[in-house]
């Protein structure tokens, strides 16, 4: 019901925008002109926002990052002696899920994916979840 509201309400703007364009007065005119230029300008800029994350996921932008949480969690590992064994058995959790993610990674890179595919989105969710989660479990260490 409400997508097809906001798709009705799409529909009547655009279809007065193209009216005043084309058959409306000088003013209604040079006002359609200066909005269909504003939409042009935001479509050119989300491209080239999607063009820049393409590139960053092509040379390795996530694989660093998640190559130094690998180190990191080496470095807590190193101290295990302040870690309890809820942390040790997290710890262990987010190693796994590194190395999973590193490995979904990998595949997208060689298989060449698109920066809007479901894959790729998928990827990043669950990199924000992962780091979400590993900075909660950091950050309880150092409570300690």
């Amino acid at each position: 019901m409400i997508k097809s509201l906001i798709r009705l309400v799409a529909l009547v703007v655009v279809g007065v925008l193209v009216y005043n364009y084309f058959l409306g007065d000088p003013g209604e005119k040079e006002t359609a002109s200066k909005i269909f230029q504003e939409v042009k300008d935001v479509g050119s800029s989300v491209a080239d926002l999607l063009r820049s994350e393409k590139e960053k996921l092509d040379s390795g932008k996530y694989d660093a990052a998640l190559d130094k949480i690998g180190g990191l969690f080496s470095s807590i590992r190193t101290n295990k002696d302040e870690l309890s064994g809820d942390y040790d058995g997290e710890l262990t959790n987010l190693e796994k899920e590194r190395e999973a993610l590193e490995e979904r990674l990998r595949e997208l890179e060689n298989s060449g994916a698109d920066e809007n595919s479901p894959e790729v989105r998928n990827l990043k969710d669950d990199l924000d979840s992962f780091m979400t989660r590993t900075k909660r479990m950091i950050e309880a260490i150092q409570s300690k």
